[in-house]
Order: structure tokens, then sequence, then C-alpha cells
């Protein structure tokens, strides 16, 4: 799954088939989501998210709120469940299994009350790639490297801790948001 940040102020939720390398385009978000506090299921099939939208309504009215916590269906943002925030300290979550969050709220906020920590361990490059200009980077299922650099998404095979050439897989700059989510991503 893809958080791609831009145009300013948009997120847009695309998810990808790392088997296949295929993309299929969601929703488009007028706010910020932190990808460091959000997590996709083991299947692939939720999202838990840390998003925030700061305007005169959401700051303003007491019935709304700028920040919250939530679960959907990837690639779509309509929340199956929603753990509002009255601020943007902590926020967010981690999945245990495809159907427990552990949430990453003060105790007086969630259940369970308290957090998990999770590490990343990766092979190290013997030699540096040019990672300038990128937003982000991770390791997919197939242990790849994969980035996203000017609006487009790359990977590069790792073998012995050696890493090739990086290939682009889809460029996303041409997107624009939109605002449609079909009805199979508004229930459990």
């Amino acid at each position: 799954m893809i958080l791609r940040r831009g145009p300013s102020k948009w997120v847009e939720v695309i998810a990808w088939d790392t088997h296949r390398d295929t993309f299929d385009h969601g929703a488009w978000f007028h706010g910020r989501i932190y990808q460091r506090r959000s997590d996709l299921s083991p299947d692939g099939t939720k999202l838990v998210y840390f998003a925030s939208k700061f305007t005169s309504k959401t700051v303003n009215d007491p019935e709304y709120t700028y920040a919250w916590t939530a679960v959907s269906k990837v690639p779509y943002l309509t929340a199956l469940a929603l753990w509002p925030k009255s601020d943007c300290w902590w926020g967010g979550g981690l999945f245990q299994d495809n159907y427990t969050v552990f949430l990453n709220h003060r105790p007086s906020e969630a259940t369970p009350q308290y957090r998990e920590r999770f590490s990343i361990e990766a092979p190290v490059a013997r030699h540096p790639i040019g990672l300038e200009g990128v937003e982000w980077v991770d390791w997919d299922q197939a242990g790849r490297l994969a980035f996203l650099r000017r609006g487009a998404v790359w990977v590069s095979t790792v073998q012995r801790s050696e890493i090739g050439e990086p290939n682009p897989l889809i460029d996303l700059t041409a997107d624009q948001p939109t605002r449609q989510t079909p009805r199979w991503a508004e229930a459990w």
C-alpha cells in the first residue's frame, strides 16, 4: 500500500499487489495521514491510520475533531472503527493480527492500555545507492528495496547484500484527487 502525498495537502491511497506489481487507486484525503503511525493488516486488506485535518470547522466545532485514528479497507479511508483525538500527540496503531489493533493512544483514550514496540531488520548494502529526493523507502514482501522518488515508485532487487539498479514501477505524478468510495469499502 502506498500513501502518496501531493498535490499540496492531499494524500492518495493506492493498493499495491507486490506479487504482480499492479496498483489499485483508491481514496484521496485533503489533510495529513501520518504514515509512520499507520499500519497494514497482515493480510493486506485493512489499514489503521492516524490523520489530521485542520479547518475552521474541525478546530472550532465541538462536534468535530481535527485528529483521529481509524481502521479502513485498503485502498479507501471510510472509517470502520474510529478513535477521535483532541490533539496530534500519540495516535495511530499497529496490527497484531487481521482483527487486533494496538492503539498508540494515551491509556485514558484507548484499550489495550499499553503500546507494543516493533523493529524492522533488512539486509545492509555494501555499496550505497543514491536515494536523493526519496520521500519514503521500505522493503516489500519479495525482499526488494522499494521507494518513492519524484512521484514514481521504484524497486531494486537485493542479492547477497548488493542492491541492484532501480526500476520504475508506476508514475503517479498525473494523479488528481477524486471523491468516490465503493460500497464494499464502507462495511466490515
